[in-house]
């Protein structure tokens, strides 16, 4: 996880400074670094990594079980689960950019003789969405909402809605608290990188293997559990196996969370001196949300940028949600496989971080996303003509029976999205935190893009649910039989072909990224002017150099 120009042991800061930056807070100076400085700044990314553990834990839980849950145990079909899908992206979406302003605006009032302080005031913020996220998450898979209601209900209708308004509820609590959770801790990313690009490479991949560890142990877990129930199928049976597994990763999160307040105050107030720029000036002025949010705008870039944003959070995202409906229709797998594919998958991803940092070296950001694409592509479309498991009964009355089909297919397709799954992720965020850099907003704009990836992931992941083939009720087996093979079909399209086609977009906004330059950069003027529009001005800036990243 090393990047290459990061700051080391009684050498300077090689690679530090971005070019093309023009005019703002000035780049770190060289200076020697003791070995003990050296440690702690690794201490501080390690610590750093901890403060998404949480939501990584019960991401995890969301993208790759929650619609099974809701669609299979719960009962609510297709329709249903995909709109509480698209809920809870709405209410994460729409959260981002007001809990972004609001971060930005406790920064303002920080301390600018006391390094550090920017960041502590920002962790209440990561703190309320934490608890947030605590306290909601394992009523998500609990089914009791008639008995949660103070009455039993009778007819099917009445349950159904009862189960829709309960599960709706803790959506909106749970996305709201997430969300709040992930803009708060992504904006702790410039005043703890101080605009050093080794820093900041280093907290990304620090992070994202934090990430991939999360994930790896919740389908470990997930394979512990449900293997202790039936080995075809999910049915309302496996309540108990999710709800245990909700609670546990829960309570380990919040541990883990606790650690990452305490440990990031303690090195904020004693490490301060590793925080602060010796360059930049120690008072300023608060600059105004609307002029930060027009300064974004009005540039190209950040538009580009935030297409890759959406288009890198599709791939991976949708593919995660629809794993496991593919592996259980398409495949006709056991039932543990929706547990053992993805957690092949994520061990690929946490390979990969190994390699990121030699690969965004030798080919920088913007191709190392082209060869992360196109490797996903390839892997979906394995996905797309994998063979199943089992056979689709031939008649009604019939068992599905064993097929004489390798199983390797699938999961060497898991292990190769993976892998550069772990590359396309990093390489984008190393290419937002550098179109940020040192200007004003990042917590909005973080906000603005998790707004639009989330809107556009729910309504994907809801059109998809509304057009899933599903037999009416009471329908006679042809029917049920007919149904399945189109389902089985149906979830190739998604996992096979979608991604694809995104990855063609994506591909077209990485060239497009490339001839658009940084937006301008803010600079202050000098404290005598007292307009408020005088606090601030623009200045041009070079286009963007990911150079020693």
């Amino acid at each position: 996880l090393n990047c290459q120009g990061q700051e080391g042991r009684g050498g300077g800061v090689r690679g530090a400074t971005r070019r093309g930056g023009g005019a703002g807070p000035p780049p770190l100076s060289p200076r020697k670094m003791s070995g003990e400085d050296a440690d702690t700044l690794q201490g501080i990314a390690a610590v750093f990594s901890l403060g998404h553990v949480l939501n990584d834990l019960c991401a995890a839980m969301w993208f790759t079980y929650m619609l099974v849950f809701f669609d299979k145990v719960a009962g609510l079909g297709g329709l249903c689960s995909g709109s509480l899908m698209l809920l809870g992206q709405l209410a994460d979406g729409f959260v981002t950019p007001l809990v972004g302003i609001g971060c930005d605006q406790s920064a303002e009032k920080a301390d600018k003789t006391k390094a550090g302080d920017d960041v502590r005031r920002r962790l209440p913020w990561h703190l309320a969405g934490s608890v947030m996220v605590v306290v909601s998450f394992p009523w998500l898979f609990y089914r009791g909402a008639q008995f949660t209601f103070g009455h039993e209900t009778t007819t099917w209708a009445h349950g159904h809605g009862l189960r829709v308004l309960w599960f709706s509820i803790w959506v909106v609590v749970f996305q709201t608290g997430w969300a709040t959770t992930q803009i708060a801790h992504m904006s702790l990313i410039p005043g703890l990188s101080m605009g050093s690009d080794a820093r900041n490479c280093s907290l990304n991949a620090s992070r994202y293997a934090a990430t991939v560890l999360s994930t790896v142990a919740v389908y470990a877990a997930a394979w512990a559990f449900l293997g202790t129930g039936p080995t075809q199928g999910l049915s309302a049976a496996q309540e108990g196996s999710f709800l245990g597994l909700a609670l546990g990763i829960t309570g380990v999160g919040a541990a883990i969370s606790g650690a990452f307040h305490v440990s990031m105050r303690a090195y904020t107030r004693t490490s301060g001196h590793l925080l602060a720029n010796p360059d930049s000036p120690k008072s300023g002025r608060p600059v105004d949300t609307a002029s930060v949010l027009r300064m974004w705008c009005a540039s190209t870039r950040f538009w580009v940028i935030g297409a890759l944003y959406m288009c890198t959070r599709i791939i991976i995202n949708i593919t995660q949600t629809f794993l496991a409906l593919y592996v259980l229709n398409s495949l006709h797998a056991e039932t543990t496989a929706i547990a053992t594919v993805p957690l092949v998958l994520f061990v690929g991803s946490l390979l990969g971080t190994y390699v990121v940092s030699p690969v965004n070296d030798r080919l920088g950001p913007d191709f190392t996303y082209m060869l992360a694409t196109l490797s996903i592509a390839a892997a979906c479309l394995i996905f797309y003509h994998a063979p199943a498991h089992a056979s689709i009964p031939a008649a009604a009355g019939a068992a599905a029976g064993p097929v004489n089909a390798p199983q390797w297919p699938v999961y060497a397709a898991a292990a190769v999205f993976g892998v550069f799954s772990s590359l396309l992720m990093v390489a984008n965020t190393t290419m937002v935190a550098a179109t940020i850099g040192d200007r004003p907003g990042s917590a909005v704009v973080y906000g603005l893009y998790s707004l639009v990836d989330k809107v556009s992931c729910g309504a994907i992941i809801m059109v998809v649910q509304s057009f899933k083939p599903e037999p009416a009720r009471d329908a006679p087996p042809e029917e049920v039989l007919a149904v399945e093979r189109s389902l089985a079909w149906y979830y190739r399209y998604c996992i096979g072909l979608l991604p694809c086609v995104v990855g063609v977009v994506a591909l077209a906004g990485v060239a497009v990224a490339r001839l658009v330059p940084n937006p301008p950069t803010w600079a202050e003027e000098p404290a005598a002017a007292d307009a408020p529009g005088d606090a601030t001005r623009l200045a041009a800036s070079e286009p963007p150099s990911y150079g020693g990243v």
